[in-house]
């Protein structure tokens, strides 16, 4: 999705996931974080770890519904849990998630 709208994605083996370089030059560190599907003891909300780097951007994929939601470092909380419903898991959140990277 990225490549498609104009950006260059890297993979690496280091604190993060991917280097993201977006059509204005920007670089952009992400992690990637993903669940299979909805945590057993709520069956509706979608559990991940956050690790402790520090990351310009979090993609948390819902694998089960193939939905992603995208948030920025400074909007997570490092070294804990996060929690998404499965209705926030919406085309337009992925829409909007794109945008917020395209746009930085």
């Amino acid at each position: 999705m990225l490549q498609m709208a104009g950006a260059e994605v890297h993979h690496v083996h280091s604190d993060f996931d991917l280097i993201v370089v977006t059509p204005n030059q920007t670089m952009l560190s992400f992690e990637v974080k993903w669940a299979f599907k909805p945590h057993v003891s709520t069956k509706h909300s979608y559990q991940f770890k956050v690790g402790s780097a520090v990351v310009d951007f979090y993609v948390f994929l819902a694998v089960d519904i193939e939905r992603r939601i995208v948030r920025r470092g400074a909007d997570v909380r490092r070294g804990r849990q996060a929690y998404f419903n499965g209705d926030e898991f919406s085309e337009e959140a992925m829409s909007s998630g794109i945008d917020l990277i395209i746009g930085s």
